[in-house]
């Protein structure tokens, strides 16, 4: 997992127009929760942008005025009308404990599957998959291969899960991945 190092500044509870304040000063609230901790920060919202518009899931190092935590992105709270960050959440990582996070499928070989290559359209079905696994063992993306995929055929979860036991996949076995839709000229060229 890619790792990045942000820093922030420890913050009490606020009220609405403490909060609002935080804002005005380009600082986005949030929290740090774990097992043991539960910690209230402000960050610099600039500091963010790399997490938060990210498709791939980064570790945090994450120094608060001298405590530095590993921890991953939680959630983020968005501006209904302007989209800016307004409040975010952290959960600290162990390095012996499993987390779940949301990881990209990336598509491979799409230009020379079979399928493609007679004319099939490939449609990609799951772009995510949530995963369990020590940090260290999850990967930036899900790498599927579709370069022997041909027309008619549907890549699934059940066909990639015994790929990798460092982690697990925690979706459904039957569901596609990707598949390759027969092109219509030819079936209909057969009638």
């Amino acid at each position: 997992m890619e790792q990045i190092e942000i820093a922030g500044y420890k913050r009490e509870k606020l009220n609405y127009n403490g909060l609002k304040k935080l804002r005005e000063e380009a600082l986005v609230p949030g929290v740090l929760y774990g097992e043991k901790i539960n910690k209230m920060f402000s960050v610099p919202a600039f500091l963010l942008k790399n997490i938060v518009y990210s498709s791939i899931p980064k570790l945090i190092k994450f120094n608060i005025e001298g405590d530095v935590f590993n921890c991953i992105l939680k959630e983020v709270q968005f501006h209904p009308v302007s989209e800016v960050i307004l409040h975010v959440d952290f959960m600290q990582v162990e390095k012996n404990k499993k987390i779940q996070i949301v990881v990209p499928i990336l598509i491979q070989g799409a230009n020379i599957a079979l399928g493609v290559k007679k004319g099939g359209l490939l449609i990609q079905n799951l772009k995510k998959a949530t995963v369990l696994g020590l940090y260290e063992d999850i990967p930036n993306v899900i790498n599927v291969d579709v370069a022997n995929l041909d027309a008619g055929e549907t890549l699934r979860i059940s066909d990639i899960l015994n790929k990798n036991e460092k982690y697990k996949i925690l979706a459904d076995p039957k569901a596609p991945i990707v598949g390759i839709k027969a092109s219509r000229e030819k079936t209909d060229s057969k009638v």
